[in-house]
């Protein structure tokens, strides 16, 4: 049964963790330190005579190489502690998923001081609105809000790491939201796929995107604009076509480069500056169509969503507003409108004249 508890807090057993190795160092350091301290503190006060000085001199040296020693030591604890730190899992599913990154974040919380867990667990069907829509926006600010609570009540000297599990756009709603500690890093668990994990840190410098405009359909002034994220291996899966569904007569496709998405190879390098760049495009495609919907669709890893809602709320934009975020359900092989937000449309994007 997979473990449903919405906080937990757990300590590092294994011996080989890195933190635990690190302190080991440092107690064998410090004890040998005491150790050669006590010999010359007993030689000074039996008042060796002078031709006993040479044992002290030698025993002095060496207390000096175990005091650089220690402070090696100790600045090696300080890195790991501040590279191992806090690991912060936040995952939000469909009750009838499964946990595909149990495995993955088992392997993460060992290598960890402490593990801290905000998980939920929703029926989509079940907060379908009349209109089509999934609410979801209740379920993003309470996360948002015990997320926040627990980086902020955590040592401010330890490194920071967060590990989602989640839709990408409920992913962009907690990210909006998120506290920025100057060590935080996110980690994209590997999925049942065997899929490696990806650890990043948050790079300010947008890395460069294509943005592509696709022509289809019929042009109307009351159509809706599209945007397509094409930033993983199975973006090929969202094709413009179905848009038309959507009330979507233009649109806009945001990639890394012309080749994506038929062959995509993405280095932690690109991931890190992909959140900024997709934000501060989506908020271009926003501005200058501000009377029309957004329908944005996306593949992209869940940190890569995380930090786009990051830079989202730093432009100065109401991007959520009239804006459709459509997640693409495999089983039914349609597109979910979840509204993470208060400010998104109630109802679900439809064909023009529907």
């Amino acid at each position: 049964m997979e473990d449903r508890n919405p906080q937990r807090r757990g300590r590092v057993r294994s011996p080989l963790a890195p933190l635990v190795r690190a302190n080991f160092v440092v107690v064998v350091m410090a004890t040998a330190v005491i150790a050669v301290v006590s010999l010359v503190a007993e030689d000074l006060l039996r008042r060796i005579p002078a031709d006993g000085d040479l044992v002290i001199w030698y025993r002095s040296a060496v207390l000096v190489g175990m005091l650089g020693l220690l402070l090696i030591a100790l600045r090696y604890w300080g890195t790991v502690h501040r590279a191992t730190g806090t690991l912060f899992h936040v995952q939000v599913l469909d009750e009838q998923e499964r946990d595909l990154r149990a495995a993955g974040r088992a392997a993460a919380e060992r290598r960890r001081m402490v593990l801290r867990s905000v998980t939920r667990w929703v029926d989509l069907a079940q907060r379908t609105n009349e209109q089509g829509a999934v609410e979801l926006a209740d379920v993003c600010r309470d996360v948002s809000d015990i997320l926040e609570a627990q980086v902020n009540a955590d040592q401010i000297d330890t490194g920071y790491t967060l590990a989602p599990a989640m839709a990408w756009p409920v992913a962009i709603a907690i990210g909006a939201q998120l506290p920025l500690p100057g060590t935080l890093r996110l980690l994209e668990l590997p999925d049942g796929d065997g899929d490696p994990s990806s650890l990043i840190e948050l790079d300010h410098a947008a890395r460069p995107v294509v943005v592509e405009c696709l022509t289809f359909g019929s042009w109307t002034p009351n159509g809706r604009i599209g945007v397509w994220i094409a930033a993983a291996p199975d973006a090929q899966e969202l094709e413009p076509k179905r848009w038309a569904g959507l009330g979507v007569t233009s649109a806009f496709r945001i990639t890394l480069d012309p080749g994506l998405p038929d062959d995509p190879v993405l280095s932690d390098e690109d991931v890190a500056g992909l959140g900024a760049a997709i934000a501060r495009e989506l908020v271009v495609i926003k501005r200058r169509h501000r009377d029309r919907e957004l329908v944005v669709v996306a593949t992209m890893t869940t940190i890569v969503a995380l930090a786009t809602g990051c830079y989202l709320t730093q432009q100065e934009c109401r991007f959520f507003h009239g804006t459709h975020l459509m997640h693409y359900d495999r089983d039914s092989d349609t597109y979910l409108p979840l509204r993470v937000k208060e400010a998104q449309p109630h109802h679900a994007p439809r064909a023009v004249g529907a």
